[in-house]
């Protein structure tokens, strides 16, 4: 059973996912019992994860920083400080920081459970994470890599 707790402000097992991208858990499946991850993302200039699917997770984002262009299903979206985005389970979904000054947000997946994949990539020498290494990878954690970055999408 998960017990009451207090998160402070410095307090997280962070990641660094890419050179300009970090993630921080501050709360994970591990202090949920399951039933959540919290991690606050900061995403440099074009920073952002490839499209992919959560068969079994929904995704809710809050802007903290920043604006942020969203590609959610066939639908791109812009997001900007205060705006919140829900993603359901199943929906493909990436984003990208266009802007030069850091983005930040705030994720919650729920159930919780993918804290170990950004454990694993952040650990993982570069030249070891290759595009199938990664798919497998992010399988292996219950989701699908289903096509590149926004980055690499818009041409960028």
């Amino acid at each position: 059973m998960a017990k009451a707790l207090v998160i402070s402000n410095n307090a997280g097992r962070r990641y660094h996912t890419a050179p300009n991208e970090q993630i921080t858990f501050r709360l994970s499946d591990v202090e949920t019992s399951g039933q959540l991850d919290l991690a606050e993302i900061e995403l440099g200039y074009l920073g952002g994860p490839p499209l992919h699917i959560h068969p079994e997770q929904d995704e809710t984002h809050y802007i903290l920083k920043g604006r942020l262009r969203y590609q959610i299903g066939e639908e791109a979206v812009e997001a900007k400080c205060g705006d919140c985005l829900y993603i359901p389970k199943g929906t493909p979904h990436t984003w990208i920081n266009l802007q030069q000054e850091t983005a930040r947000i705030l994720g919650i997946l729920t159930p919780g459970g993918s804290e170990g994949f950004f454990q694993t990539v952040s650990s993982a020498p570069s030249d070891e994470l290759d595009s199938a290494s990664l798919a497998k990878l992010a399988q292996d954690y219950g989701a699908e890599i289903v096509g590149p970055p926004l980055a690499v999408s818009l041409g960028l």
